[in-house]
């Protein structure tokens, strides 16, 4: 696009030309979004579906899209999302995603007794416990024995997933006449 500035016919058409660019813009972004946002939801949520935790909670985290077309979020919801997430325990809870910040240890919570590496919690271990997880009987109630569960990186990996294809599916958008 070439403007001469002291010619008002090419300011005006430079101008008519931008409101033209900006408008397909403005399409492509309604047909982007949603499709990395998809991409990002059929990446989380066999990995949700697959993740082993020990918990009487209700173990299913739904993958959601939220969206305008032009912006748009991916939500993982459910009771144990986050521990699905980022994993929990000192022996399970080790394979992090992410490097832990200076200073953040594991166990180093409860005078030392995070140290201990199974615990337990009073309740049923669920549907889909991770090995090495048991229930005992302790004064008459069920007590469920863990070392945690491994993070299952759902959402990271939607996340890179969605990076990995956001030149692709954005030159496809692009080209599009």
């Amino acid at each position: 696009m070439e403007i001469n500035i002291f010619d008002l016919a090419s300011v005006d058409k430079a101008i008519e030309e931008l409101e033209t660019l900006n408008e397909r813009l403005a399409k492509c972004e309604k047909e982007l979004v949603p499709r990395l946002l998809a991409i990002g939801q059929e990446t989380a949520q066999p990995i949700f579906n697959d993740a082993q935790i020990a918990t009487d909670a209700d173990p299913h985290v739904d993958v959601r899209i939220e969206s305008d077309g032009n912006t748009g979020v991916l939500h993982a919801a459910g009771e144990v999302a986050g521990f699905l997430e980022f994993g929990t325990g000192i022996i399970m809870g080790q394979g992090e995603t992410l490097p832990r910040p200076e200073g953040w240890g594991l166990g180093e919570y409860g005078r030392g007794r995070g140290k201990h590496p199974p615990w337990g919690y009073y309740g049923s271990a669920g549907g889909n416990p991770p090995e090495g997880t048991r229930e005992v009987l302790k004064k008459g109630k069920t007590v469920t024995i863990t070392k945690g569960n491994k993070p299952a990186g759902a959402m990271l990996r939607a996340s890179e997933e969605m990076q990995d294809n956001a030149a692709i599916i954005a030159r496809a958008v692009l080209n599009k006449p």
